[in-house]
């Protein structure tokens, strides 16, 4: 991370981060609309995904013009947009399994970058509900596994298609 790395470019991160969720998960949701089940589920995603842009889009509009993330902060370089992007190049899902293991891995590591942008924001309601809704996206993601006969346990678990 840069010397000062502003706030707003973390939240900047954050809005590309779900403008590409937004359209992985549209994406999938016409790729898989045989299935119900998960036509539903990326569907509904892809609707949280613009909603929450939205929401960090509020949150950037009521920054101090200058605030910076401290040097322990939040390293939106890691986390950002760049790696998501190429991480759900379309070409590289072929099974639902692929698209769910990449939905989960895509919800857990926004749940932990937004986790790190609270810390540095402090209490935000709205920061807040995105974490809760996240926190309920992975629980979505992993029921829908389980309901298709993957083998994965939990959180830290690699992933096992059954």
């Amino acid at each position: 991370m840069s010397e000062r790395t502003y706030l707003k470019k973390v939240i900047d991160a954050a809005i590309e981060n779900e403008e590409i969720g937004e359209r992985f998960y549209e994406t999938m949701s016409k790729k898989f609309s045989d299935n119900s089940e998960l036509q539903k589920l990326f569907y509904t995603l892809a609707g949280d995904e613009e909603t929450h842009k939205e929401r960090f889009k509020k949150i950037r509009d009521n920054l101090t013009a200058n605030a910076f993330v401290p040097a322990a902060g939040v390293d939106y370089e890691l986390a950002g947009p760049k790696k998501a992007d190429a991480f759900f190049s379309e070409e590289s899902i072929e099974t639902k399994e692929d698209a769910l293991e990449r939905a989960l891995a895509f919800e857990k590591a926004s749940l932990n970058y937004y986790e790190g942008i609270a810390k540095i924001l402090g209490p935000s309601d709205e920061l807040r509900a995105m974490i809760d809704e996240e926190k309920s996206h992975v629980t979505a993601v992993m029921k829908s596994a389980l309901n298709i006969g993957s083998r994965f346990r939990g959180m830290d678990d690699t992933w096992q298609s059954g």
